[in-house]
């Protein structure tokens, strides 16, 4: 995370963590919030939307 913070131009990174459950990700979004990132957890299941990229629906399902 501080490589990341230390870019300002990244404002938000995606990680799909598949450790508990490989068949059942979840995406985890770090998003820059001043001077630290707030962290939102997207489970197995559910779409993604951003309003930095609109029009994207990432549904958190590797098999779909």
């Amino acid at each position: 995370m501080e490589l990341y913070f230390g870019m300002p131009s990244i404002l938000k990174y995606w990680v799909l963590d598949a450790r508990a459950e490989p068949d059942r990700p979840t995406l985890i979004v770090r998003r820059r919030w001043g001077q630290r990132w707030v962290v939102r957890g997207v489970p197995f299941g559910d779409t993604y939307t951003t309003r930095t990229l609109p029009g994207l629906r990432l549904l958190i399902d590797p098999r779909a």
